[in-house]
């Protein structure tokens, strides 16, 4: 049975009951839970009230479906070894008193820099910040303030205890609230109904797109934001010539895919080796391993296979990647057989003299591929990207409506290059795409409305080329005036 947290890997940092409760009800729920106790004694909770055979009942019930190690993290070298586990890490949970990890160089800043996507979960008596901060907190006290105690026993009489610590568990369920409904993973809090989805596909199949990517068949809990994924497709009108694309990330979401009726699966991996744990949580290798299996299950069929390579033209971690490395990548996926290869400037890293270099060089070994360009507006460079990539003979390439999108790991990070503004150039030049400007322009205009903000199109702002605006009245009469003043003879 696929439990819901499955995939979601938690760090326990925490002992005795509020933090350490927190991630046993993750893993109630799946999630892999890996739990730091210091060396020798192990968590105090071990020999905590009743026992048996030498162990805390508690214990027994606390501590399952976890994995646990050792470390001294008073000692640098156990420092480095947290940071290893929180770079491949979903969920950190500690309850240590504030200004702890902080005091140990594993404060939020330190972490996140390591793993922006982390979500961390800190649970103290009085909270990270004011002017209680730094006493110790014990539910005792929590209940007592919180009015719990007053609420147990009988009126007239001392406050009595229940039977469990509820302070702290409470305390712990409430920060499992917070973390479960994100899933470590989504920043984004407006979800667009699915009939908004539908409706919004439906208007760009009328627009002259050659391809569409209407979806996501990651795993809901990963991307709630495309939980909807089946729905969206069986719910689209399609249009005849248009081609209607997905991501696919794993078997699983190839099964779900095929069972829609697509028309291409894009597969998606970083040649990065940084970026691609940080995004995908595993190497490379894997990754290949992973969508090599994919495009088997596929198979020869008439669905196509297209590979999105991140991070060609930069990582923000790494630097430069190598041409020949990414050459490799390319040659190792076109020897699967997939349709097609796009060369992905995940975060706004390219500059043009680079773009035509590259994608000169793959249309050249590859002709047998179809080559797709992929840039974000990161630095303000997509649109000289993109003619740089038509000057090598590129003639394809990614667009967003309204330049949504972005990546996390750059921080800065923009969307990809605006649909409407890659039109209106490619227009403007002399280029027949085929696409109706126009009808882009009212389709992207729906945007705000269903995101809740604003979006980069500057074609939206201000409008084409030669949409011009109205005479103002005063340059009106100031030519009449200029003209009621020439002289009789004059005139």
């Amino acid at each position: 049975m696929t439990l819901p947290l499955q995939g979601i890997k938690v760090i326990e940092m925490g002992q005795l009951i509020a933090g350490p409760f927190a991630a046993k009800m993750l893993a109630e729920f799946g999630a892999d839970v890996i739990k730091i106790e210091p060396p020798v004694t192990g968590d105090p909770l071990r020999k905590w009230r009743m026992l048996h055979n030498g162990t805390s009942v508690w214990w027994a019930s606390q501590s399952r479906n976890k994995r646990s190690i050792t470390l001294d993290l008073r000692q640098a070298e156990a420092h480095d070894v947290v940071k290893r586990l929180v770079a491949d890490a979903d969920i950190l949970i500690e309850n240590f008193r504030p200004g702890t990890l902080e005091k140990w160089g594993l404060g939020w800043d330190v972490l996140r820099e390591i793993n922006p996507r982390l979500v961390m979960l800190r649970v103290s008596g009085y909270g990270q910040s004011g002017p209680y901060r730094d006493l110790p907190g014990f539910g005792v006290i929590g209940e007592a303030m919180g009015g719990l105690r007053h609420l147990s026993g009988e009126p007239g009489r001392t406050p009595v205890r229940v039977g469990v610590s509820i302070g702290d568990s409470l305390s712990a369920l409430h920060g499992v609230q917070e973390v479960a409904t994100r899933d470590g993973f989504q920043n984004e809090v407006t979800f667009i109904e699915t009939a908004d989805k539908i409706s919004m596909i439906d208007t760009l199949s009328q627009c002259g797109f050659a391809k569409i990517e209407v979806t996501s068949f990651t795993s809901p809990k990963a991307i709630p934001a495309l939980r909807d994924a089946e729905a969206v497709m069986h719910g689209i009108k399609r249009q005849p010539g248009v081609e209607y694309t997905v991501l696919v990330p794993n078997v699983r979401g190839a099964e779900r895919a095929l069972g829609c009726g697509i028309d291409e699966a894009n597969l998606v991996m970083s040649v990065s080796e940084p970026h691609n744990r940080s995004n995908l949580r595993m190497t490379r290798e894997d990754s290949f391993a992973q969508l090599k299996e994919v495009v088997s299950v596929i198979g020869q069929g008439p669905v196509a296979v297209n590979v999105s390579l991140s991070t060609v033209f930069g990582c923000p971690m790494q630097g430069d990647v190598a041409f020949a490395e990414v050459m490799s990548w390319v040659a190792r996926f076109a020897d699967l057989g997939v349709r097609g290869v796009t060369l992905c400037d995940t975060t706004g890293m390219a500059f043009p003299s680079q773009v035509k270099a590259l994608s000169a060089e793959v249309l050249k070994r590859f002709p047998e591929l179809q080559v797709t360009l992929h840039f974000h507006n990161t630095r303000g460079m997509a649109l000289a990207n993109t003619l740089a990539a038509l000057e090598a003979g590129v003639d394809r390439f990614d667009a967003s409506l309204g330049g949504l999108g972005g990546c996390p790991y750059a921080p800065g990070a923009s969307g990809n290059v605006c649909t409407e503004d890659l039109v209106h150039m490619l227009d403007l030049i002399g280029y027949d795409t085929g696409v109706d400007l126009d009808k882009i322009l009212l389709a992207s205009a729906r945007l705000p409305g269903l995101i809740g903000h604003s979006t980069p199109s500057q074609i939206l702002k201000a409008g084409k080329r030669l949409n011009l605006h109205p005479i103002p009245d005063h340059v009106h009469n100031m030519t009449k005036q200029v003209v009621s003043a020439i002289p009789e003879v004059a005139k």
